[in-house]
């Protein structure tokens, strides 16, 4: 007969056992991961050379859409009419913003002639709100080349022409430039795992730098592609209702048999994606059900995935301190250590800092918190969330 306290001992030692077990699965997981993200680094990385002579008859058409950006538009125009070698035409789209987006714009707009503002464009229903401003301002565009960018990137003078440049010597209809991520407040530093592990591990996909990859992929902040090509795709009609733009965009011209090119560009281009903690923390709200393919059903079962993987460790920790069991303990500091050390590969993107990532594990948190809002404007309201606007798609 087994007494109770012999049974308290069993189950302890089975749950401790399953600890071990779950703490080897996640450091290994964490591993796996890791070595994705040297690949991907590797794959995607692009070593630009430094150009003789630009060709100043090639015009670009820069295409700003801006919704309450006062924080940086300024600078990042600054940016922009900066460009060398190369013809710009600057359409800004003031998106209905409620702050000084619009004031700031009007400025540039008066201070060189290359710069013209768009503001408060009508949303038609089932538009997202940057998908139209970007649709509109393209069918006002006079360049030959279009580059989608956001109000809150910095470029380097040389950034556009060099682009260009790679374009024509890879004869691609669409390039896009992965950006330098800077993280500055305690929740974009916490949220670094989730956006280095989520997009760096597709970056190890075989093909996805040159566009051969079944599945095309492409970074929002710098979209540059042939006029002629978007208009023969029907602009942005395809994709109009699409939570990543960016990523519906290059499938979209790949479908239509267009040549895309992806690659990673830190030394030309930044962005501070978040301007506040409190941004960070409900950043994720608007793509958080994206990939689900309106299974929305599987969204609470996709969330306990970074509840399982992130928290292990801890729960491990602190059940092996009270049970002052030195193996359960050691095995929880052992995958927490590893989860963090597979977040350095991917610093040449992300840069995070040391001490602030370390709070990794808080990012459950602010899933699952974007996760309940997000499904609560899907089901009740028929709509998505993004820059304070909820914007009905159904």
């Amino acid at each position: 007969m087994i007494t109770k306290a012999e049974g308290g001992q069993l189950m302890g030692s089975t749950g401790d056992g399953v600890l071990l077990v779950l703490c080897l699965v996640v450091a290994s997981l964490a591993l796996a991961v890791g070595l994705r993200l040297v690949i991907a680094a590797r794959r995607i990385r692009w070593h630009s050379v430094s150009l003789a002579s630009g060709n100043q008859t090639t015009k670009v058409t820069v295409i700003v859409p801006a919704r309450n950006e006062e924080q940086d538009l300024g600078a990042a125009l600054e940016s922009i009419l900066r460009q060398t070698d190369v013809t710009l035409e600057v359409l800004v789209v003031d998106d209905h913003s409620t702050d000084r987006t619009g004031i700031i714009a009007d400025a540039a707009a008066r201070a060189d002639p290359r710069v013209q503002v768009i503001h408060h464009p009508l949303l038609p229903p089932g538009w997202l709100g940057k998908h139209n401003a970007m649709h509109q301002a393209a069918a006002r565009a006079s360049g030959d080349y279009l580059l989608f960018t956001d109000g809150d990137i910095l470029f380097q003078p040389a950034c556009l022409a060099l682009a260009l440049a790679e374009m024509e010597q890879h004869q691609l209809d669409f390039l896009s430039l992965f950006p330098l991520i800077r993280c500055g407040s305690l929740w974009e530093n916490v949220l670094t795992p989730g956006f280095a592990w989520g997009i760096m591990v597709k970056f190890a996909r075989p093909g996805l730098r040159d566009g051969t990859a079944a599945n095309a992929y492409a970074a929002g902040a710098f979209m540059l592609v042939r006029r002629l090509a978007l208009q023969a795709i029907g602009g942005f009609e395809a994709i109009k209702a699409e939570t990543c733009d960016d990523i519906a965009l290059a499938r979209q011209l790949q479908k239509n048999g267009y040549q895309i090119g992806l690659r990673a560009a830190p030394h030309l281009l930044q962005v501070r994606l978040f301007k506040s903690g409190a941004d960070a923390f409900w950043g994720p709200t608007k793509n958080v059900l994206s990939g689900l393919e309106g299974r929305i059903w599987l969204a609470p079962l996709r969330m306990l995935w970074p509840l399982v993987v992130f928290w292990t460790p801890l729960v491990a920790i602190v059940v092996g301190a009270w049970e002052s069991n030195p193996a359960v303990l050691l095995a929880g500091f052992a995958a927490y250590g590893v989860e963090y050390a597979t977040l350095w590969p991917s610093r040449s993107l992300f840069r995070f800092h040391a001490v602030k990532a370390l709070f990794f594990p808080l990012l459950v948190i602010s899933l699952w918190c974007c996760l309940l809002r997000s499904l609560y404007h899907h089901l009740a309201r028929g709509s998505i969330v993004w820059r304070g606007r909820a914007v009905k798609v159904r």
